[in-house]
């Protein structure tokens, strides 16, 4: 980050105020980090939780997003 002339804590207000819902998933498929829009869509925050207990599966190639109540 440095090299590009870019600091951590810009980085991070952009990923905590992106109008998008954004995880960031370890390889063992916990949530490790969500923004802002992401915690407003799931009512509360997915952070440790697996991804799969988060998505469930939908038609296509991608998930559908499980709210938080159910």
């Amino acid at each position: 980050l440095q090299e590009a002339g870019v600091s951590r804590d810009f980085v991070n207000r952009v990923f905590d105020t992106a109008p998008l819902a954004l995880l960031i998933v370890g390889q063992d498929r916990i949530i490790r980090r969500s923004n802002r829009s992401a915690r407003d869509l799931h009512g509360a925050s997915p952070d440790g939780v697996r991804i799969d207990e988060l998505l469930t599966p939908g038609d296509d190639a991608e998930g559908q997003w499980r709210a938080g109540n159910g």
